[in-house]
């Protein structure tokens, strides 16, 4: 089972990373999640709370950690790069955090799957073909499913939606995801090391 550190922008995310990661390794995963809040405070709070990461890897180690947030309006690059100059230099006892900026937002991977969403609904919810090419994907969600009568967006909504989700069904139509795949891939099987860090 990989234990993974996570910190994370919002509730939304949180549960469905805990829930998609575990999907992209093909294996349970065991998370030591953090709050960093909405952006830009996250980009602060993120040292600090690698470093209470790091001070839990040396008890109980970690696979790898992933800093996961919404780039909104903003291009996932200059967000993602953002952060990292935030974080600097700084070395951690569990290695290079994982950084990852979702094109748009979380919303943005649930409408990847225009299946998991009918479900989660309990209504049949018109596609879209290019989720990320919507300006405001949470604000598309919430009204649709409004229109159709189905499932109020919520918690439990994005719960049942991403625990439903197929993730090469969200690969194909994101290719953020697709992205977050690859980064996340292996992060169960490293083993990272306790010594050569400052």
């Amino acid at each position: 089972m990989a234990r993974i550190g996570l910190v994370y922008e919002d509730e939304p995310i949180r549960i469905a990373v805990e829930i998609l990661i575990p999907k992209i390794l093909g294996e349970a995963g065991e998370f030591e999640p953090l709050k960093g809040g909405p952006w830009p405070g996250i980009v602060g709070l993120t040292p600090n709370l690698l470093q209470v990461l790091a001070v839990r890897h040396i008890y109980n180690p970690l696979n790898c950690v992933v800093v996961v947030f919404d780039a909104n309006n903003a291009g996932f690059a200059a967000r993602e790069e953002r952060v990292e100059r935030r974080v600097g230099e700084r070395r951690y006892s569990f290695g290079e955090p994982i950084y990852h900026a979702i094109v748009r937002q979380i919303e943005t991977w649930l409408l990847g799957d225009p299946e998991a969403i009918n479900a989660a609904a309990g209504r049949n919810i018109p596609p879209v073909g290019d989720p990320e090419s919507l300006l405001d994907p949470k604000r598309h969600l919430i009204q649709v499913l409004k229109n159709q009568g189905g499932a109020p967006y919520d918690r439990n909504f994005v719960r049942a939606a991403a625990s439903i989700a197929d993730i090469s069904r969200i690969a194909t139509s994101c290719p953020g995801f697709r992205r977050f795949m690859e980064r996340i891939r292996g992060c169960g099987q490293q083993s990272l090391p306790l010594q050569g860090y400052q």
